[in-house]
């Protein structure tokens, strides 16, 4: 079997009869961030969904470190060292942004309390740019910061694996740099990182390789700067008539 941190072989999802997942097989290992890009209803996003415990696929399997987990909670797999994002923010509204830092610090499974930095309340909030805003409730922040709270929560935990499912959206231009200066720092510090998101230009910058899905099969793995000039890839994102002009 693959070293790699996060191996998945073989990995089908059905929804009502809807084959949302393919036969995907794909792996990640420490210190790489890895695209996993495609059109819209590709399977990106259930394909993270069966990777990080939420759903249990049809078929196929599921390793962390060796370890067979398919069949293990999410929140098992958080404790494990497997981390994920939401496309959308998860919050304690009426919390803090100190309070949330602390609470990614000392979830189950965190060990950024042992880690250069992370212990450090000031210094996770300097890295994010949130020294001002310690004292305010995350319900109350522009929804690009509340995002970034999420990532600096990762962050904090020092977790070997990570997944982010499109941790840019909705987050404005003022933002995207700290949010690729995080996702570089997690994947410099040994995580594994698993990147779905739509622009292509972000992808090309952060992750050497790709995995590409279309209709839920994987149609190209391998270079992400190759991928982008895939005759496949280009027709599954611009249609026939656009990829061949």
């Amino acid at each position: 079997m693959s070293e790699g941190v996060l191996v998945a072989a073989g990995i089908t999802k059905d929804f009502a009869g809807v084959r949302a997942v393919d036969d995907v097989d794909f792996e990640l290992s420490a210190g790489e961030v890895k695209g996993f890009i495609g059109p819209n209803g590709a399977g990106k996003s259930t394909l993270i969904n069966v990777a990080s415990g939420l759903v249990r696929p049809t078929s196929g399997t599921v390793f962390l470190r060796g370890t067979n987990v398919t069949r293990t909670s999410m929140a098992r797999r958080a404790r494990l060292g497997l981390r994920r994002s939401f496309q959308h923010p998860h919050l304690i509204t009426d919390a803090t942004v100190e309070r949330m830092l602390r609470l990614g610090m000392s979830a189950p499974g965190a060990s950024g309390s042992r880690s250069p930095g992370r212990g450090d309340i000031s210094k996770v909030a300097e890295r994010f740019g949130f020294g001002d805003r310690l004292g305010q409730v995350v319900s109350d922040l522009p929804y690009g910061y509340q995002k970034l709270v999420n990532l600096a929560m990762l962050w904090a935990a020092h977790p070997d694996v990570v997944l982010l499912d499109e941790p840019y959206a909705g987050v404005g231009p003022e933002n995207r740099d700290a949010v690729s200066s995080a996702i570089r720092a997690m994947a410099e510090d040994g995580a594994a990182v698993a990147l779905v998101e739509h622009n292509l230009e972000i992808v090309s910058s952060l992750a050497p390789t790709s995995v590409v899905l279309d209709l839920g099969a994987v149609i190209f793995t391998g270079s992400t700067a190759e991928a982008l000039r895939d005759p496949r890839v280009l027709t599954a994102y611009l249609g026939d008539s656009e990829a061949s002009a």
